[in-house]
């Protein structure tokens, strides 16, 4: 079933995909995903949005890849 979920505080639909997929994923505030993945991306030296860095972002939180 596909369910509408925009986070974004600006309602945008383009470019932060990786931030409103965590943020759903989390449960938690786009402001909140967006600070995790550029942190994580700052350390790791890798754009937010990169597989890696969202990757670790999920990990960090008790996910796995299958």
């Amino acid at each position: 079933m596909y369910i509408e979920f925009n986070n974004n505080p600006a309602g945008r639909k383009v470019g932060d995909c990786v931030v409103r997929a965590l943020s759903k994923a989390l449960d938690v505030k786009w402001e909140n995903a967006y600070l995790q993945l550029a942190i994580n991306g700052l350390q790791m030296g890798d754009m937010p949005s990169s597989d890696s860095v969202a990757g670790s972002g999920l990990r960090q939180h008790g996910f796995s890849r299958k």
